[in-house]
């Protein structure tokens, strides 16, 4: 029988055990030579730990922790730095990759697992008595192994249920063919916008030697011609989700935020650039910041990068060249008047309690002001109330 093999710091004459509620809100597979060092040398400063400082916090429900796996090994170390660039509270966990592993399935997907597991083991016999060819329901029915059409439809509701934007998700076998047995209750979405400045040359002339940049203010008269073109640039599987569908599945923030679609509007009388997104939860501090970097990549490298390739053609100006980009890091992320009030209402449980109503703002408001409001005003009043 293989033995079971744990790498694992033990510690000599424990008086006790006093485990901490960790909460692992990002996983990061560190190369190996990266992970030794911060294994090796733990109070050293961490270029990845400085890098996600911002997944790191404690709170009422416990500290909420990055865990860092070694791409060559089973093992991590689990890191709640304190705001320092450095492991300052910290723990090894031997085979962290499996467990990491494990905690992305759903009971039947375990049920699923192990019935696949004890299939396998049936199979090896038979084949271990001569036999090279089975039938997979034979197996199943030898191993009484369940049914696993019912297995996977009680795993995608599982799945389903864990999703930030579903309320409700039912599984209801009703043996008829073709009728509909899963049933989802959908969150109600909300919208934010991303806005940033714009770059907008000319393309010049056969008398002229260079391009110039056009003033974001006079720029206005472009808007419905720019964004006409964009539309027209959106590939047909962008057509649901806009730019959310190259965005990582493996993250939280592709499951809050549900669409993302980028144009331009004028905002203060000058031309800018907004991506409009539909979420269903609100991003926590190191969600906003991953979504606004992802954004600054998009603007730089990837649709925006493509977008300024192409000439755009407007009565006002001719063709110009429209950039995402304009070299600085601006952007701010807003939430319109309803949907801050009814944002803010849900997250806290409150009604229309009129203290409440009168603290949320009438107009559209930057979204770190939303989340300062939140903690500072709408939790006190949530206790009076």
């Amino acid at each position: 029988m293989k033995k079971l093999v744990l790498q694992v710091p033990l510690s000599h004459k424990p008086e006790c055990f006093e485990p901490e509620r960790c909460i692992v809100e990002k996983t990061v597979v560190l190369p190996h030579r990266f992970f030794e060092a911060m294994r090796l040398h733990p109070m050293d400063d961490s270029p990845y730990i400085a890098e996600n400082r911002k997944f790191m916090w404690n709170d009422e429900h416990g500290a909420h922790c990055v865990l860092f796996l070694d791409s060559e090994d089973d093992d991590g170390i689990l890191v709640q730095s304190e705001g320092y660039s450095y492991a300052r509270r910290a723990q090894f966990v031997p085979g962290a990759k499996q467990l990491a592993f494990d905690a992305g399935f759903t009971m039947a997907e375990h049920r699923i697992h192990n019935a696949l597991a004890d299939m396998a083991e049936e199979a090896v016999k038979r084949m271990h008595r001569g036999e090279e060819s089975f039938n997979f329901k034979e197996l199943a029915e030898e191993t009484d192994a369940f049914d696993f059409e019912d297995a996977l439809c009680h795993a995608l509701t599982e799945h389903l249920q864990s999703r930030a934007d579903i309320k409700a998700a039912e599984y209801v076998p009703l043996q008829m063919d073709f009728q509909p047995d899963i049933r989802l209750t959908p969150k109600p979405l909300y919208t934010m916008r991303l806005i940033t400045s714009l770059q907008i040359e000319t393309v010049p002339d056969e008398d002229e030697n260079e391009s110039y940049s056009i003033d974001p203010r006079e720029a206005t008269a472009c808007r419905d011609e720019i964004n006409r073109f964009m539309q027209g640039y959106t590939d047909e599987n962008e057509r649901d989700r806009g730019l959310m569908v190259y965005y990582s599945h493996s993250s939280s923030v592709s499951e809050k935020v549900w669409s993302a679609f980028p144009s331009v509007e004028v905002v203060d009388g000058r031309l800018m650039g907004v991506l409009t997104c539909r979420f269903s939860e609100p991003l926590n501090e190191g969600e906003a910041e991953e979504f606004r970097n992802w954004w600054r990549g998009q603007r730089s490298d990837g649709y925006g990068e493509g977008l300024e390739q192409h000439p755009i053609r407007t009565a006002e100006f001719g063709d110009i060249y429209v950039s995402l980009w304009d070299g600085t890091d601006d952007c701010r992320m807003e939430l319109n008047a309803a949907d801050s009030r009814s944002l803010l209402l849900r997250i806290n449980g409150i009604q229309n309690h009129p203290a409440v109503v009168r603290a949320i703002p009438q107009a559209d408001i930057d979204l770190a002001k939303l989340l300062r409001i939140d903690r500072m005003l709408l939790e006190p009043l949530a206790v009076a109330i």
